[in-house]
């Protein structure tokens, strides 16, 4: 190639440049929208919003107020865990792990799933005491 075809072919490549950088920096900008329009938009699609705080009612998380755990130190404390339908043992071990009644919920899961459980989780509602095994927890949930 001749040196001046190069420099003609290198000034296009420098031109498309250009423009392509004009036409993004320049050019007409999305929004990211308001929320309720993020919720629309994900309704019309078939998608359901929750905030953290309806869906931790919803899957049966319940939250501890701090000045009513200490008073309660010297006796075993009982937590309500909800089973919502359609919720899995993901969800039960999540509720648990955040109650801190087991340290993670990968936990309970791999248990319930070694056991052969996790098609027998009913919707309702479970009492759990602080200090119980993960035996005792599982046996709560899946009475025979």
């Amino acid at each position: 190639m001749k040196a001046e075809t190069m420099r003609n072919f290198a000034a296009g490549i420098l031109v498309a440049a250009g423009i392509l950088g004009a036409v993004y920096y320049l050019g007409p900008s999305k929004g990211t929208g308001t929320v309720e329009e993020m919720k629309s938009a994900l309704a019309s699609k078939g998608y359901v919003v929750h905030t953290q705080e309806e869906w931790n009612k919803a899957s049966g998380v319940k939250t501890t107020d701090k000045n009513s755990e200490t008073a309660t130190v010297g006796k075993k404390e009982k937590v309500k865990i909800t089973v919502a339908e359609g919720m899995t043992s993901i969800d039960v071990g999540k509720a648990l792990a955040q109650e801190k009644l087991i340290e993670k919920s990968r936990i309970f899961t791999d248990e319930v799933e070694k056991r052969g459980l996790s098609t027998k989780l009913r919707p309702g509602t479970y009492e759990v005491e602080r200090g119980m095994t993960l035996d005792q927890i599982i046996s709560s949930f899946f009475k025979k």
